[in-house]
């Protein structure tokens, strides 16, 4: 058998092992289902990563917005400020972001070896990960709202 007809059966196989549904669970994806399928499915789970993302780094923002209105309204009222629980909000989110980079990584491995189910899955723990900060987030928005209106109801 010459080299062109070994590389075609090669090809041949490889292709069928990823496109056709029974051969799917092969190509590292679940079995049953087809690849359009997965890469909806993915594309679905990227979208709604996105979308946290940007709604985190949006209260990202406006924590610090508020936390330097409460720092203001504390020096015009000669407060001082007890930024305990604050912090702590802080190193919170600081150990979700050192968890972000290990599962993004995990992320980028899977999509290196084209193992679809795992880039599923870890998308998902993603995904439930960022839901949390995005939790802790309003948390910290919530109690700083509450100290702003606090501070302002105190006496100059």
């Amino acid at each position: 058998m010459n080299w062109k007809k070994t590389v075609s059966i090669c090809l041949t196989a490889v292709t069928v092992a990823c496109v056709s549904p029974a051969g799917a669970g092969a190509a590292g994806t679940n079995s049953g289902s087809s690849v359009s399928e997965n890469r909806q499915e993915l594309s679905k789970d990227w979208q709604e990563l996105r979308n946290l993302q940007k709604q985190i780094k949006i209260m990202k923002q406006t924590l610090k917005q508020e936390h330097h209105e409460l720092v203001l309204l504390s020096k015009q009222k000669n407060l001082k400020l007890d930024t305990g629980k604050y912090q702590s909000f802080l190193e919170e989110i600081n150990k979700y972001r050192e968890a972000d980079k290990k599962l993004f990584d995990e992320l980028r491995k899977a999509e290196r070896e084209h193992d679809q189910a795992k880039q599923q899955k870890v998308l998902s723990a993603l995904t439930a990960h960022k839901k949390q900060k995005l939790k802790l987030l309003e948390q910290a928005e919530k109690w700083l709202s509450g100290e702003i209106e606090r501070v302002k109801k105190l006496p100059a």
